[in-house]
């Protein structure tokens, strides 16, 4: 998956995007999907371990070098296990991963809106201009040349200061 090219739109051929908008819905549905359930794997193995580490500790405590338990003692015996910060590192890389993978379904979503929005544009002759048709780049560069030309005309100039002749 190459995120940032499925996202991009190229005014050129709208038709080819449209057709391949439901193939890359569909693509990133189902990554959203498999990542979810590595996230929740991830969950599951990451509490098994914190689990499993509770119960030795507890029926093993010289095995961690503990004269007493407690469950403070114990929940931060836990912490300092390599088990335990192994298995929450997987855990927070999958579930940042899962994260990505909605943001990604949602920049597909939002792709297929703009999509739909300038085939309509398009279909009402938008784009024809009464000259020459424009491409959509070639307007929004018109369009940030305006705005800039307005910027600097909205600044004041600075007024020079007239002395008097001495006589």
């Amino acid at each position: 998956m190459n995120f940032e090219k499925d996202v991009h739109i190229n005014e050129q051929e709208l038709d080819l995007e449209a057709l391949n908008q439901p193939k890359l819905t569909l693509m990133y549905g189902k990554y959203r999907v498999e990542c979810e359930a590595e996230m929740k794997k991830a969950k599951e193995r990451f509490e098994l371990i914190k689990a499993e580490l509770r119960n030795d500790i507890r029926t093993n405590p010289n095995k961690y070098g503990l004269d007493k338990v407690t469950i403070p003692i114990v929940e931060d015996a836990v912490l300092t296990c390599d088990e335990y910060k192994k298995a929450l590192e997987i855990y927070r890389q999958a579930e940042e991963q899962w994260e990505m993978s909605k943001i990604a379904y949602y920049a597909i979503q939002d792709k297929k809106e703009s999509l739909s929005m300038l085939i309509k544009l398009l279909s009402a002759d938008y784009f024809k201009g009464p000259e020459i048709a424009l491409t959509l780049g070639e307007r929004v560069e018109q369009r940030e040349k305006k705005v800039n030309k307005k910027v600097s005309i909205e600044q004041p100039k600075k007024k020079k200061i007239r002395r008097r002749k001495s006589e």
